[in-house]
């Protein structure tokens, strides 16, 4: 895709050189974006190919739901996302997304890997991520809540 213009905000300096030395070690162009501002998401989700956001167990706090995940497949990227929490719930495995196990460098890779090198993999997750997106909002929500 051609990149929309970005301007990211830069995150503070102890991150900022970790996340430099992150990208440079990778054989692939990296971008860490630090804070976007929600005006210039529209350009970050354009210029993307894949969304990827890996939740992690702290204490008996885990993601809850992941509404970020349904933003990027709204925009019609495929995600790759652990399946922690409610992740599963926002992220379809092998329909929208690719869920890998937490902690499990190996399928985390295998699943960038897999999205990286087959076009029609990301193609299909791509052109199903919209709708499941859609699928989801506060008046369904809402429904299933009430539900007896």
């Amino acid at each position: 895709r051609d990149a929309a213009p970005l301007d990211p905000v830069p995150p503070p300096p102890p991150q900022e050189n970790i996340r430099a030395a992150l990208a440079a070690a990778a054989d692939f162009p990296v971008v860490f974006l630090g804070d976007v501002p929600d005006s210039a998401l529209p350009g970050v989700y354009a210029g993307a190919d894949i969304f990827a956001l890996t939740s992690v167990e702290h204490g008996p706090s885990v993601e809850g739901f992941g509404l970020v995940y349904l933003e990027a497949a709204a925009r019609g990227l495929p995600v790759v996302a652990h399946a922690l929490g409610g992740v599963p719930e926002a992220v379809a495995d092998d329909l929208t997304g690719l869920l890998v196990p937490p902690g499990d460098r190996a399928a985390l890779t295998a699943a960038f890997a897999r999205l990286i090198t087959d076009d029609a993999l990301r193609a299909r997750l791509a052109a199903a991520a919209p709708a499941w997106a859609r699928r989801t909002s506060w008046l369904e929500s809402t429904r299933a809540l009430l539900a007896p």
